[in-house]
């Protein structure tokens, strides 16, 4: 999900806690549209939310989730958490999913 800006986990790492990567101390800014912008807000939540709840599920019920399926689900997140916004109205659901660099790069 990262990949189009070229970000690796020590350029996120830089954050003293994760309430300061939250308030987007080290997430990078993005341009573009309102559902882009929007869209890449919610990023660093889905994924934040998504690895915690499959953590849990490797904890406690011993399931395992490939990286792959980990990536779908926070994007799923992302545009349920969007549903209210305008902005929205001319993607479809598989849009986020397929073609995730496309939309965020706004090619």
């Amino acid at each position: 999900m990262m990949v189009p800006f070229g970000l690796s986990f020590p350029t996120l790492a830089r954050a003293d806690s994760l309430e300061d990567w939250l308030r987007c101390m080290c997430w990078p800014k993005m341009k573009g549209n309102g559902f882009i912008t929007k869209l890449w807000k919610l990023t660093s939540y889905a994924v934040l939310w998504v690895l915690w709840k499959f953590r849990n599920d490797s904890v406690f019920r011993q399931k395992i989730t490939p990286p792959v399926r980990t990536c779908i689900v926070a994007k799923g997140f992302i545009w349920h958490w969007l549903c209210t916004s305008p902005t929205r109205r001319h993607y479809h659901f598989h849009d986020p999913i397929l073609h995730w660099d496309t939309i965020i790069t706004g090619f």
